[in-house]
């Protein structure tokens, strides 16, 4: 905004489309066994619709390490022994 705050935008301001999934609302869907390395997103403002912004979104290939809490108890490498 012209007073340096901002506004959140929701879908009823913005058209968002991707290359791959699919937008419900402002949640970016993706398939449980995604196969692509990273997608596009553009944002369109739905009252001018010159005023937009495309991005890439790199997704995550490997899982995350457990945590420690979840290792067992007795694990050589936890914090609980």
């Amino acid at each position: 905004m012209s007073d340096g705050s901002w506004k959140p935008l929701t879908a009823k301001e913005l058209d968002l489309k991707t290359d791959y999934g699919k937008f419900e609302g402002n949640d970016l869907v993706l398939p449980e066994n995604t196969t692509v390395n990273k997608l596009t997103v553009t944002a369109t403002l739905k009252a001018n619709s010159r005023e937009c912004k495309k991005i890439t979104i790199w997704i995550k290939q490997k899982p995350d390490p457990p945590l420690e809490v979840e290792r067992k108890k007795g694990d050589s490498s936890s914090y609980y022994q």
